[in-house]
């Protein structure tokens, strides 16, 4: 959410987003990538849209960003350690994955995955304009 808040700073990227209307946008990214690892069902993934767009909030990446753009500014975001961006994850709304080894709620995940998660968001975004 953060990065994608960042981005829209830019010139020629529209209105630049509000801190919260970023994080509802993140969030729904990280639902999807979630239910991409297994980690929670699509009913979730549903959930977190319809929470937010019930709440007046954004839930797509604007079409003014490019993947790369959004990929790229994550490289410099503080969770992103080892070559790789660090996200929380739910299992159901109101409750964090917990990576059983580790003890840790930031799961590692690699630009593939992230692209992945992006893509699901953005076929969202696309399906809900074309309907």
């Amino acid at each position: 959410g953060h990065a994608v808040e960042h981005l829209t700073w830019k010139p020629n990227c529209g209105p630049p987003l509000l801190h919260g209307e970023a994080i509802a946008i993140g969030m729904c990214a990280s639902a999807e990538i979630a239910y991409i690892l297994g980690i929670c069902t699509e009913e979730v993934v549903d959930e977190h849209y319809e929470i937010f767009q019930k709440a007046g909030l954004p839930v797509f990446v604007p079409e003014t960003l490019s993947m790369d753009e959004m990929v790229d500014k994550l490289t410099y975001d503080k969770h992103y350690i080892r070559s790789q961006a660090t996200i929380g994850m739910i299992t159901s709304v109101g409750n964090m994955y917990q990576d059983e080894e580790t003890g840790k709620y930031g799961i590692p995940i690699d630009d593939e995955l992230l692209r992945l998660g992006l893509s699901a968001n953005i076929a969202r975004r696309n399906a809900a304009f074309n309907q």
